[in-house]
Formats: structure tokens, sequence, C-alpha cells
């Protein structure tokens, strides 16, 4: 029995030890008996042996699966962290969705807005434009009907004049080849002049011996209406002024935000900054400069640009600085980083599509380049449009070129300076104060091209003064009046005073001639000494120093 209560002691320690045993194994009977003592002992010994190495490989087991374990809470931990992470940042998505959603509906509500204007203001400006063209046309018809009038007008008067000069000279030449007496000649003379003028200018008054030569000038016809420059420029100014009023009242009937130049760039200039890509994407910067072209164009109405000074014109715009357009643009903004964005040149873009044309019809139709007041508003006018031009290969800027060397060669060529013997003029005072105005307005003319130097420096002018002017018009009228040695040297003094110092240089036969002309003046002087030729041979020997240097 004692061996039995020992067995069932080691079976309850082993049980405590490794929690049981499996049935099969530990469940069988061990041999009983004295004569198995030791054995049992032995066996016992063994089977603790194995428990202990099973209990160790158990505890074994056990540290790993309480590592296990660890890592397994350590991975929970890391997902729950990340699943919070996802949760926070999916919270932040959804209130950045939200800000965006609230974003692109204010987006879209301004667009809505936008979209609504901008067909409004396509609409209106559609249904202004034919009107402003309309008004802009008339006021190039009485630009252009003024100046053919002016000029027909004076194209009259001066052909009659220097006729009626003829004639009086020719009947003086002839008076002095008849040996008739002087006081005869001249009053021959005057009658051929009077009824010349008549003739030519004033048909009814043929038979009037007090015509004068102020009246002929006012009378002179223009077509069946009769008028003269006075009423000629008072319609014109009447005509301009009703185009000024009518380009006034065109947008009257229209919402500031539609007829206000300011109040729309205003408008397009906020849509550029709030919302630039939606601005690129209508392809605004292509069509910009059309869409604000009928506000140019209505100023385009109102300017005066061969009339700077006022002198005849008291309204209106006469510079371009003083257009609105072109004030509010210089502070349109514009986009960085964007090779698109082309709304930096939309100045120079009006300026060749609304501007330059307008120039351009004016100097073909309107311009007087004997004016010399007109000749400076343009030259200033075209020196603002060059410098708001940076594309020096622009057709119309050229062809604007163009056209004012066509106006000024067509003006040379229309000069007339005549050749009458001082010996005739010495006694006819009208004939020759004639003469004497012709030659200082074609000198006039010289220094009117002269201006045009550095903005036509690519065309003839050299040729036009010095071959079509100088050589063949006036150096005839100073070989004449060569006889009145005081006369000729006061005339060629101002012509050589005007001319460029490098126009003078080299051999020219302009430039040739006018130093043959200042030597014989010299030699003449030299034969004919004298205390009142001092100051002339001073004058004389400056010119030819000057022409001599050149």
């Amino acid at each position: 029995m004692d061996w039995e209560a020992e067995d069932d002691f080691i079976r309850a320690q082993l049980a405590k030890a490794v929690g049981g045993f499996p049935r099969g194994d530990i469940g069988r009977e061990l041999p009983m008996g004295p004569h198995h003592g030791s054995a049992r002992v032995h066996e016992a010994s063994a089977t603790l042996q194995e428990i202990e190495v099973e209990a160790r490989n158990a505890k074994n087991n056990l540290g790993k699966r309480i590592e296990a374990l660890k890592e397994s809470k350590m991975y929970a931990l890391q997902q729950l962290e990340r699943s919070e992470s996802s949760m926070q940042a999916a919270s932040t998505n959804v209130a950045s969705c939200k800000e965006r959603l609230a974003s692109l509906s204010e987006k879209y509500t301004y667009l809505q807005s936008l979209k609504q204007y901008m067909q409004a203001l396509c609409s209106c400006l559609g249904s202004k434009a034919p009107l402003i063209e309309e008004v802009l046309q008339e006021a190039k018809i009485a630009h252009q009907e003024r100046r053919s009038a002016v000029k027909e007008i004076r194209s009259a008067m001066q052909s009659a004049t220097i006729a009626a000069g003829e004639a009086g000279v020719s009947h003086m030449m002839q008076c002095f080849a008849n040996g008739t007496s002087l006081e005869a000649a001249k009053e021959a003379a005057a009658l051929a002049r009077r009824e010349k003028l008549m003739t030519l200018l004033n048909p009814t008054h043929a038979n009037s011996s007090t015509i004068t030569l102020e009246k002929l000038y006012s009378d002179v016809h223009n077509g069946p209406k009769a008028l003269d420059l006075k009423e000629v420029d008072s319609l014109w100014e009447k005509r301009l002024r009703d185009c000024h009023e009518a380009s006034s009242t065109i947008f009257a009937d229209t919402e500031t935000i539609f007829s206000d130049f300011g109040v729309v760039l205003s408008r397009i200039a906020d849509w550029k900054v709030q919302q630039e890509d939606s601005y690129f994407d209508a392809y605004m910067p292509l069509t910009l400069g059309r869409l604000l072209s009928p506000f140019v164009m209505s100023e385009m109405i109102s300017w005066h640009p061969l009339d700077r000074t006022s002198q005849n014109l008291a309204f209106g715009i006469h510079t371009l600085n003083e257009m609105i357009w072109l004030n509010s643009l210089s502070t349109f903004p514009t986009a960085n980083n964007r090779a698109d964005d082309t709304d930096g040149t939309i100045v120079q873009q009006l300026v060749l599509q609304a501007v330059v044309p307008f120039l351009l019809f004016l100097v073909e139709n309107c311009w007087d380049a004997m004016n010399w007041a007109e000749n400076d508003a343009l030259l200033s006018t075209v020196q603002e449009l060059a410098a708001l031009n940076k594309d020096p290969h622009s057709e119309i800027m050229h062809e604007l070129l163009h056209a004012i060397f066509r106006q000024l060669y067509n003006t040379a060529e229309s000069i007339c300076v005549v050749c009458w013997p001082p010996m005739v003029l010495s006694h006819l005072v009208e004939e020759a104060e004639l003469a004497s105005a012709l030659y200082h307005g074609a000198i006039d003319f010289v220094q009117a091209v002269l201006k045009w130097r550095e903005i036509l420096k690519g065309s003839n002018l050299f040729t036009l003064v010095m071959d079509n002017l100088i050589l063949n018009k006036v150096v005839p009228h100073l070989r004449i009046t060569f006889a009145s040695p005081d006369d000729c040297l006061r005339r060629l003094s101002r012509l050589v005073d005007i001319l460029p110092g490098d126009w003078l240089a080299g051999h020219h036969p302009a430039t040739d001639t006018l130093q043959e002309i200042c030597k014989s003046l010299q030699a003449r002087m030299d034969m004919e000494q004298n205390a009142r030729e001092e100051n002339a041979a001073i004058c004389l020997r400056r010119i030819f120093a000057k022409l001599s240097a050149g």
C-alpha cells in the first residue's frame, strides 16, 4: 500500500507540474511489489527527467507564445494608430472637400454671373459698333471734304496768282522791248495782272475795274457753292462737333457697367485676377483687343491728331495722352510665367488695329504738308505711336510711314518757285513779293521735311530735298536772282543754314551748284568792294565755310 501511496503522490506532483498527463502514458499501472521497488524508483527518476525536459520545452514554448502575443499586441497597437491616422486624414479630407465644394460653388456662381455679364456686354457692343463706325465714317468724310475744298481753293488761288504774275512780268518785258516808258510799262503790267486774276478767279467780276486781290481771294469758287476758306472751316467744325456730340450719345441708353470703359476693363481685370485659368481657357488674350475696339473707335471720332494745339478745334481730343482707354490699360494686370499671356501688348494691338488705320486715312486724304502746325502735330503723333509700337515689322506702321513720304513727295512736286528776272521785279512790287513768298515757301517746306529725318530713316528724304526741291526748284531761282546779289545772298544763306552738315558732305550736283553760286557771289563782291557789303562778305564767308566743310 505504501508503494501505491507513493505512486499517487508522484502522479499528483507530475500533474501539478505539467498540468496532467495524457491518459495513455501516465494512466498505465506500474508493476507493484517488493521485487520491483528499485525498478520503480529508477523508472520514476527517468520519468521525472523526461518531465523536466518537457517542462523546459513547455516553458520555452510558453515564452515564445508570450513573445508572439507581445508582437501581436504591438502590431495591433500599430494598426490602431494607423486607423486613427487614417480617420484623422479622412476627417481632414472631408473638411478639405467641404471647403473645395464651397469654393467651387462660389466659383461656379461667379462664372455664371460673369458669363451673363460677358454675353450682355458682347451683345451691347455688337449693337453699338455699327453706330460708332457710322459716326466715325461721317467724321472721316468731314475731314476729307474740308481738305479737298481747301486744297482746291488754295490751288486755284496759287495758280491764278502765279498766272497773273506771269502776265504782269510778260507785259513788262514786252514794254521794255518796245521802248515804252517805265510808268506806262508798270500800268500795262498791273492791268494785265488784274485782268488775268479776274478771268481765272471770278469771271463775274471780269468787267470790274475796282476789284482787289483780297476780294478775289474771298470769292474763290468751290464748284457751285462759292465757299471761301472761312466758310469751309466753319462747316467742317460744325460737322465735327455734330459727330462729337453724336458719339457721346451712342451709349446714353446703356448702363454704366457696359458703357464706361474703366468699369468694363475693371470687371475683366477682376476676372483675370480671380479666375486666371478660366480667363485663359476663354482665349481672352486673343480676343480682348477686338472686344475693346468699339470704345477706342468711339474716341477716334473726337480725335484731332492734326490739330494738337486746339488752333482750329477747341473740343474733342488732341493728343493720345488724353484718351481714356490708353490711360486705363496702363494698369491692366499681367499673369506671371504664362507664355500665352499677350495682354502686355494690348495697347500695341489697339494702336495697330484702330489708331494707325485712322491716322493713315488722315495722312492720305486730309494732311496739308505745307501747314507747319499740321506737320508738327502729325510728327508728334507718329513719334508717340512709334513709342507704343514694339513691333518693328508692323505692316500698318510701314504703310503709314510710306504714306507720309508719299505725301511729302507729292507736295514737293506741286511746289512752284518762279524765275522772274530781278530787273523786271525791281519795278513790280507785287510780283517781287510773290516770287519771294514762293521761294521762302519752298524753303519752309524743306525745313518741314527735315523734321522727319529720324522717323523716315529708310526713305529717300535726301533725294527728295537735294534733287527734287533744291536742284530742280531752288537753284534755278538762285541763279536768276544772282543779278541782285543782296537778295541772292539772303536766300542762299537761309537755305544753307537749315541744311544738315552731313547732307552737304561729298559731291552732289545740288551741293556743287551752291558752291558755284557762292564762289560767283564772292568774286562779284571782290570786284565791288565797299563798306555796305562788309556784312554781306562775312555772311558769304560763313556760307562758303559750311559748304566747304561739308
